[in-house]
Order: structure tokens, then sequence, then C-alpha cells
């Protein structure tokens, strides 16, 4: 008889977790607030991320703007090689640094989930060329970001502008 007792419960405790398992993890609406939470959350830390990021920019702090990337993050930049990794960023942002570039970032959108953002944008720059005349562009950007512990990082980067391709 022990045995049986004890088949019954071992079955009534499987039928407990089989419905348990079965259960929704959530209601749409459920999944749907903590989408719109976790969105919410990651566009602030972005937009203050942003924020340094101009900031580190427009002061030809190299460095600064490449420790905002992952380790392996990426610039795809128009018209040339992807620079990947936060030595060869640096490097690239040095390179335009003699231009004196200003540039200044908007965030239009920002889908989240869990450690995960993609963020859609604008961007404007204006720099010096190097006979002295100003030079300006606008565009679109596109930045997918990674949640560390600590903050979010951008993984990959990549715009292109509104202007037409020159002749």
């Amino acid at each position: 008889m022990p045995l049986t007792r004890d088949c019954r419960r071992l079955g009534a405790a499987g039928v407990f977790l089989l419905a348990a398992c079965a259960r929704s993890p959530g209601s749409d609406d459920e999944q749907q607030g903590r989408i719109d939470h976790e969105t919410a959350l990651a566009r602030q830390a972005i937009e203050i991320t942003a924020q340094r990021y101009m900031m580190h920019f427009n002061a030809g702090d190299a460095d600064s703007v490449a420790a905002i990337y992952a380790e392996r993050g990426r610039i795809m930049w128009p018209n040339g090689p992807a620079a990947v990794g936060r030595d060869s960023i640096a490097a690239r942002l040095r390179a335009i640094g003699a231009a004196t570039p200003v540039l200044s970032l908007r965030t239009e959108d920002v889908a989240a989930s869990g450690p995960l953002a993609v963020e859609r944008g604008r961007y404007t720059m204006t720099w010096t060329s190097p006979g002295g005349g100003q030079l300006a562009d606008s565009g679109k950007k596109l930045m997918r970001w990674h949640r560390t512990e600590a903050e979010w990082m951008i993984v990959d980067n990549i715009w292109n502008s509104d202007l037409p391709t020159p002749p």
C-alpha cells in the first residue's frame, strides 16, 4: 500500500507541474506592458548616453566616445569600411578630429526587450574643411544597444546622409 500512496502523490505532483507549465506566461497586455516599461527605461538611458556621446565627440575626446561602445562594437561609416572594436573606433574618430566636427544626435524611437534595444534617430554634423569653409550634413541613424550590468553600450551604429551623393 505505501507504494500506491507514493505513486498517487507523484502522479498528483506531476499533474500540478504540468498544469503550472501550461499556464500562459502572461496576457498580451501584460507582455506589452513589460515591453513598454523596458523601452521607456532604455530610451531614458540611451538619451542620457547620447548627451555624453555628443559632449565627448564635440570635445574631440575619441577614447571617451569609443568607451560608450561595447568591446567589439562597430561603427559602419558611410562610404568606407566599418571600424570594429574600441581601439579602431577611437583611431577613426581621432582622424576626423582635425576637422573640428560638431555633432548633434536626436532619438526618434526606441524598441527594447530585455538587454537589447534598437534606436532610430537623426543626426546633424558641421565641420571645418581643410580650406577653412564650413560643411554640414544631416541624416538618419540606427543603433543597436546592449545593456550590461552597469549600462547600455552601443553594439552597432550605422548612419547615412540626407544629402545627395556628390557627382
